[in-house]
């Protein structure tokens, strides 16, 4: 019945009460066991912190590595520039832009234009022209080791710009990596407060409505249910005048109607012929008048 149903249903809501408890007890101590071993207590920004990284650190790495490139490009071009002609020696001056360098070349031109002029009058062999070909060959061993030099400093160079080049993109794998563990503990994370937040949820609502039936639970439960809406009268229920009036009529008449019958029915008296023959059973000769009393005319005594 009525009664038996609400008793249950108070039952049933207070059984999933503390089974939601319990939930919602278990969830905030794996949300907060979580955040102790992980050491975190919020993973807000962390994400956009990591990719700000990640974005700084390619940049550099860009830079390493195109800087390397170029520095491998000139080596290799260098190396290929062992003549030290003019040509050569232009090249290698827009390569390397080294004071030494340009000096020892214009030392070079000036022991050339002195060999040239010396040559138009001195045989090879003079001493003249032999000690200006060893000037000239002396400022091209100069230049030579100077290049090496050049070389030595590329190769170094281009040495620590490999190594750095490794580390950032090691620096970069790992702020990666980084990434997709805080992608993970951030899901995770995510995961269990959605937990707690939906525990505590339906936790507050079964609360509500279990003080609800709690509330109704105390009161004096009936059998009674509404059948039909009660609507608002458009008149006094009591008294009803019309209805009281037309009931007295009726009454007034069938009392009047009743009471004549009776009183024509415990009437035993004779008043007519008819009366005498269903009385008496007897045929009417005749019919003698009624005398007034206290009167000397007519029939009857009269009065002395």
């Amino acid at each position: 019945n009525h009664i038996d149903y609400s008793r249950n249903s108070f039952q049933w809501m207070n059984d999933q009460f503390y089974e939601v408890k319990k939930k919602l007890e278990d969830s905030e101590r794996d949300f907060i066991n979580y955040k102790e071993q992980e050491k975190l207590f919020s993973v807000e920004g962390r994400q956009d912190e990591i990719l700000h990284k990640i974005r700084e650190m390619n940049d550099t790495y860009l830079q390493v590595r195109n800087k390397r490139l170029e520095l491998e490009a000139n080596y290799k071009e260098l190396k290929g520039l062992t003549a030290l002609e003019k040509d050569d020696i232009l090249r290698i001056r827009s390569l390397l832009n080294n004071p030494l360098i340009n000096s020892l070349y214009s030392q070079l031109i000036e022991a050339e234009m002195e060999q040239t002029k010396l040559s138009k009058v001195y045989k090879a062999k003079h001493p003249k022209m032999v000690q200006a070909s060893s000037q000239r060959d002396n400022i091209q061993k100069k230049m030579r080791e100077e290049i090496d030099k050049e070389l030595a400093n590329i190769e170094s160079n281009i040495a620590a710009l490999t190594a750095n080049e490794n580390v950032l993109q090691q620096t970069i794998n790992d702020y990666e990596n980084d990434a997709l563990e805080t992608n993970r503990k951030q899901l995770q994370y995510t995961i269990l407060q959605r937990n707690v937040e939906t525990n505590q949820k339906l936790h507050d609502t079964l609360l509500t409505k279990l003080k609800e039936a709690d509330i109704t639970d105390t009161m004096v439960i009936s059998n009674i249910r509404v059948a039909e809406k009660a609507n608002k009268p458009l008149s006094p229920f009591k008294p009803n005048k019309k209805r009281n009036l037309l009931l007295s009529i009726i009454v007034g008449l069938l009392l009047g109607v009743g009471l004549a019958f009776f009183r024509e029915y415990i009437d035993r008296t004779i008043h007519t012929e008819e009366d005498v023959q269903r009385v008496l059973g007897m045929n009417v000769l005749s019919v003698i008048p009624k005398a007034e009393k206290g009167k000397g005319e007519g029939y009857g005594y009269g009065k002395k």
